[in-house]
């Protein structure tokens, strides 16, 4: 609707309830036109959720930056070469957490030194990972037992350190397990989903009941105060004719709280697609989609997805060959079972 002079009210009343409106519409498409968008890549580019697949390419980067450096040196070398930004110390696993200790042992063969003595042990390096066992977290500490022999001067023998899925990283293949997980098949958290009717009942009206009458209190003052063209007064008239349906889940634990259940199908991916719809590199995005499809391999194969991707990922360190890989991947469940 066109105004101009002649159509205006004339009322002040109406007249001041027009010019809400209007400011009010106005601010409403500002905001649609300049707002940030919600689905972008977060500002804090330390998220962990960006930096979970760019572990092994930071590595390489800083593993190359010293002869990126030398080269730069040699081709230009008035210029001054900007220092390497040192990647921050690691922290220790909390001392609090329950430690199970792996000790690796040399191999027989290898205890026994080329001059016929027998190798002793002389010290031992140690290294931490972190292990979820749902839902229980722990530390393992992998205790590598060093031999010498004392016979002769021959060099120290450390016992080799399993293959680890990701060098040099504290997550164990459970934990990696249990983020891909939460990350890529949950989707959302399920409060209650074990409890009867009687607890869902009680845990609503604790929680629940308070704020629905504080709610009904802001109705019951404001609905009279706002006027009805605008969105506010539209939202607040809504609100108050379907106050009886909005309630009505208090009264009983067998009651849904949503329509949850008519969107299921869709649900875990609309939710779950926040946690995973941005990545920070190219080959994180690749990374994301592989693991999507194995997770939804699984369960289209009637596998719980965190079990089979902890057999998976346990497997893959020894993996050489095409036929390890699908030897890997086979009988998951009597493995799994045992």
């Amino acid at each position: 609707m066109k105004f101009g002079a002649d159509n205006l009210p004339d009322d002040p009343v109406l007249l001041k309830a027009l010019i809400l409106q209007l400011q009010e519409e106005n601010a409403l498409l500002r905001h649609k036109l300049f707002s940030p968008k919600s689905e972008r890549s977060p500002e804090d580019a330390d998220s962990p959720q960006l930096a979970m697949f760019n572990e092994v390419e930071e590595l390489i980067e800083a593993a190359a930056a010293p002869s990126e450096a030398e080269a730069e040196a040699e081709a230009e070398a008035e210029e001054v070469v900007a220092p390497v930004k040192r990647r921050g110390k690691r922290k220790p696993l909390p001392a609090n957490l329950p430690r199970v200790e792996v000790i690796h042992e040399l191999p027989e063969h290898e205890r026994t030194c080329a001059c016929g003595a027998c190798k002793q042990v002389i010290g031992e390096e140690t290294s931490e990972q972190l292990e979820i066992i749902p839902m229980q977290v722990r530390v393992i500490r992998h205790i590598r037992k060093t031999y010498a022999c004392k016979a002769c001067e021959t060099a120290p023998v450390t016992a080799d350190k399993p293959a680890q899925l990701i060098e040099k990283s504290l997550a164990s293949p459970s934990v990696l397990a249990m983020l891909l997980t939460t990350k890529y098949a949950d989707g959302i958290e399920r409060d209650l989903k074990d409890a009867d009717h009687n607890e869902r009942l009680d845990v609503r009206q604790q929680r629940s009941q308070p704020l629905i009458d504080q709610l009904k209190a802001w109705l019951d003052k404001t609905q009279p105060q706002v006027a009805g063209q605008t969105a506010l007064g539209k939202a607040v008239n809504y609100l108050a004719r379907n106050w009886s349906r909005l309630v009505r889940y208090i009264e009983g634990g067998h009651l849904p709280i949503d329509n949850n259940r008519a969107e299921n199908a869709i649900r875990p991916f609309v939710i779950g697609r926040k946690n995973w719809l941005f990545s920070d590199t190219p080959k994180g995005a690749t990374a994301s989609a592989q693991i999507y499809s194995l997770i939804e391999t699984a369960k289209a194969n009637g596998q719980e997805p965190y079990a089979w991707l902890r057999h998976i990922l346990e497997r893959l360190p020894t993996a050489s060959s095409v036929e390890d890989y699908e030897a890997a991947t086979h009988r998951v469940q009597q493995a799994i079972a045992l």
